[in-house]
């Protein structure tokens, strides 16, 4: 299995792969990680994004803290996806080095758009790991794969 999955000219692709799992375990962590007690600040913006609702129509009215809650969780699942995707199809595509070279891109076109994304807001721990995801996606496409030359 990891034969087909880790051959020459898609390790990177791989690598990339599951540093996108590893990032998803990271933040899974942090987003299940108790409030320290000592922070009156922080419980009070909890509380009150709590007990503010917003009405969303059809009879829902989520707190701001369960609209964040859920979005934080949306990356969690949307990594997970992308990684067992990208996975999943180098096992199954066998030789198919323009389709990984497709999926390459596209994978390298997102972790930059979270990379932005998280320098723009200034959120140090997932902009330094999709930086390192981009440059890894970066390197799986510049460097030769010798399955094409």
């Amino acid at each position: 299995m990891f034969g087909k999955i880790f051959r020459p000219g898609c390790r990177l692709f791989a690598a990339g792969s599951i540093l996108m799992l590893l990032t998803a375990a990271a933040h899974t962590a942090g987003h299940f990680s108790p409030i320290p007690e000592n922070d009156t600040a922080l419980k009070s913006v909890i509380e009150a994004m709590t007990g503010y609702t917003l009405d969303l129509g059809m009879g829902m009215r989520p707190s701001l803290m369960a609209v964040q809650l859920s979005l934080s969780l949306t990356m969690t699942i949307f990594l997970v996806f992308l990684a067992v995707q990208n996975l999943a199809t180098l096992y199954w595509a066998g030789d198919s080095a323009r389709l990984v070279r497709g999926l390459t891109v596209i994978n390298l076109l997102c972790a930059i758009a979270l990379t932005v994304l998280y320098w723009h807001y200034r959120i140090p721990p997932p902009l330094i790991c999709f930086a390192l995801i981009s440059v890894i996606f970066l390197l799986a496409l510049a460097l030769p794969n010798p399955r094409e030359a």
